[in-house]
């Protein structure tokens, strides 16, 4: 086996965070915490998007592909609003589950969130690279 400075991030995130247990992947509370809160700050920033699409979409006729977009993008914020209320309640009551020790782990689809912790990690060369000068 290499050596951890050959190893990628988010194979050295996932051996630190928790661990494969019996076909699945064992993550540790805390983690699950923050990876909850990550996602919650993500869905605020998509209903923000969403919000801000809907908005600049232009005037439309009935029935053509604007107005069906419209319409959709409605109910997606009608939805993602209410999720965020829920959300919040789910991160306080999260927090105290970890603060009472009383739980201190969940099982995982391992591949799944491998995907989605390089994504966070891929993230930042993402914004570096708009931020000097374009993709």
């Amino acid at each position: 086996m290499s050596s951890q400075n050959e190893e990628d991030p988010t194979t050295l995130y996932l051996r630190n965070a928790g661990g494969p247990n019996e076909g699945r992947y064992r993550l540790g509370l805390d983690h699950l915490a923050w990876l909850i809160e990550h996602c919650t700050r993500l869905g605020a920033l998509r209903l923000e998007l969403l919000r801000g699409l809907q908005a600049a979409l232009p005037k439309s006729d009935d029935g053509d592909s604007v107005t069906e977009l419209k319409e959709l993008l409605t109910n997606l914020i009608i939805m993602q609003t209410r999720l965020a209320d829920r959300e919040a309640s789910l991160h306080d009551a999260l927090r105290r589950l970890v603060d009472d020790g009383r739980l201190d782990a969940v099982f995982l689809d391992e591949e799944l969130l491998r995907e989605a912790i390089q994504q966070i990690i891929d993230a930042p060369t993402r914004v570096r690279s708009v931020s000097g000068g374009g993709i």
